[in-house]
């Protein structure tokens, strides 16, 4: 198969030096803490890197060593740090895209996803190619999913991709499977899409009240096994939740208005009843016209969304999207709930949305800051782009955290993305100096430089899958498989110390996604008192969305604020 004629070339993902690993770690902590914490900190990694460290590595190594070839070692660990998450998902594991749709339909988008698909089931999708070679493209295999609720830890269900193609289409609570093949075995067209989804409005709208059985997905997990289990008593429920779980993606026809940032939030949560959250990717649509996504991450990243999505779009401006113009099949899901699970349902909704409630998100268009003036100062757009949301935090808080900054270790077989820390002793030098107003514009130039330089270093790191985070988690997960037997050692003091837990409660959580049809990329703060930014720098302008909770050091709009004004302020200082 084309797509992954060159996976098994690509070299393992590395286990780190475990020296390395602790002086990285001393460097990403020293700007966020004062420095007798940051000395206890210290003192605690040498203790870890002459102590308990050593067989924690030798474990994780002999774990690399027993998987197949060029496997990923992180692989497991990454599955189960994310099927253990317990929590909504939509608060604490989704993330969503808005599209702008001037150039295609949503029917398009659909009936090219399942060409798309398709492409992939026969292996003729092209690998997604690098300056030196190709990158891993195994994820592909695994992206169309229904994440399955346990008790404890949750599963990936992967529908096989040789069976008909169907989506499940929800609209006004009411959930159908629509077939995407005709009579004849051909994938469907988007005209023949469209005049299915308007048929299902009409079913929809003549169909009464209905459960709100997408409740299940927004809660807590193990609410939401517990109330799997007892709606799959019946065999026409079990049957109906198997339909859904085999479908390749959900389609959500919202009925309600949700204008301007409204949407935004719609994209992250919106009506329960009318969504899927264990569904790998939802298409939504509100009733004036915006589509967006909403996309569970435990399978796989947005990388390979956008890459998936890109084929769509590009087939849909070529015009070579599916051409099915017969009627596919369409079957409304009945269900036989009692009268206590209809109402644990309706709890559970409302305690979804209340909680959504608590969400502010906000967006913002900076065409001050679009990637092209931002290389036209011989300038890094993502460093640019990072400095200022250090900068924004900084002025209203007058205070450094930490920063989580996602970036792509797809070079590696298997490999999925490493945490760079944006914040640096370089970058808290110069976002002092720049929000405290004593430096002069050559001097600020100068220490925005040095700031560039070792974002860019702390980013090769990354890249190269030596960044000192995800080798932590390795560390930490063996001791936690170990602890306890015969191969087990102490917890390390390292793992309750003060500055490396700084480290890693991510205040302000970054990631960026950009695409021709892609304007807005947002995801819920990831813990109470944070931020989350989602951002895509586009020739034209910065896009970003922001999240905060009522809890949040600064609230969405004062930080967009803040960005916007260090934006323009540091546009001239480096002119």
């Amino acid at each position: 198969m084309a797509v992954y004629t060159n996976d098994l070339s690509l070299p393992a993902l590395p286990v780190p030096n475990l020296a390395e690993t602790c002086e990285l770690l001393k460097q990403n902590i020293k700007p966020l803490a004062d420095t007798p914490v940051w000395e206890k900190t210290c003192a605690a990694l040498e203790r870890f890197l002459t102590g308990e460290g050593p067989a924690l590595q030798k474990l994780l190594e002999q774990h690399r060593a027993a998987l197949p070839l060029n496997s990923s070692w992180l692989k497991m660990i990454w599955d189960d740090m994310y099927l253990s998450y317990r929590g909504s998902l939509p608060q604490g594991m989704n993330y969503s895209f808005e599209f702008n749709m001037e150039n295609w339909s949503l029917a398009a988008l659909i009936a090219g996803l399942c060409g798309t698909i398709d492409d992939i089931r026969r292996g003729q999708l092209a690998p997604e190619p690098t300056k030196t070679g190709f990158l891993s493209m195994d994820a592909l295999q695994h992206m169309i999913y229904t994440r399955i609720p346990g008790r404890t830890r949750d599963i990936l269900y992967n529908p096989p991709l040789d069976a008909p193609f169907s989506v499940a289409v929800a609209c006004r609570g009411h959930w159908f499977v629509m077939t995407m093949i005709d009579e004849k075995g051909t994938l469907l067209s988007p005209a023949a899409v469209q005049d299915t989804l308007d048929q299902i409005r009409k079913l929809a709208g003549a169909a009464g009240i209905a459960p709100c059985l997408g409740a299940i997905t927004a809660g807590g997990r193990e609410e939401a096994a517990t109330v799997r289990s007892e709606i799959q008593e019946n065999s026409i429920n079990r049957m109906n939740l198997e339909s859904i779980e085999k479908t390749l993606f959900a389609v959500c026809l919202d009925d309600g208005e949700a204008s301007g940032e409204g949407f935004a939030h719609t994209l992250l949560g919106g009506e329960p009843a009318g969504r899927w959250f264990d569904k790998s990717l939802q298409i939504i649509a509100s009733k004036e016209g915006r589509v967006g996504v909403n996309i569970e991450h435990s399978g796989c990243d947005a990388a390979i969304w956008i890459y998936t999505i890109n084929d769509a779009y590009e087939k849909s401006l070529a015009g070579k999207l599916p051409a099915g113009k017969g009627a596919p099949h369409i079957r409304r899901l009945e269900w036989k709930l009692g009268a206590e699970t209809e109402k644990r349902l309706r709890d559970m909704g409302e305690s979804f949305k209340q909680m959504m409630g608590g969400i502010s998100v906000r967006q913002r268009k900076i065409s001050a800051a679009s990637r092209e003036a931002i290389k036209a100062k011989k300038c890094s757009p993502d460093a640019f782009a990072q400095l200022l949301f250090q900068a924004a935090y900084y002025k209203k808080t007058k205070r450094a955290c930490s920063v989580y900054e996602a970036v792509s270790t797809r070079n590696f077989y298997q490999g999925r993305t490493e945490c760079v820390r944006p914040v640096t002793q370089e970058s808290a030098d110069f976002v002092k100096a720049f929000c405290e107003g004593a430096a002069g514009k050559e001097e600020l130039s100068g220490l925005f430089r040095a700031a560039e330089k070792a974002h860019a270093a702390g980013i090769n790191i990354r890249q190269q899958g030596l960044g000192p985070e995800r080798h932590m988690a390795g560390l930490r997960e063996m001791y936690n498989i170990y602890a306890g037997t015969a191969k087990g050692v102490a917890k390390p003091a390292l793992f309750d110390d003060e500055g490396f837990a700084a480290l890693r409660y991510d205040k302000i959580s970054t990631s960026s996604s950009t695409a021709p049809y892609l304007d807005y990329f947002g995801f819920p703060p990831v813990v109470p008192d944070g931020l989350g930014v989602g951002y895509g720098l586009k020739a034209d302008a910065l896009y970003l969305t922001v999240s905060s909770y009522g809890k949040s050091d600064v609230s969405a709009d004062a930080y967009l604020d803040n960005i916007e004004e260090a934006a323009l302020r540091l546009l001239e200082i480096l002119s």
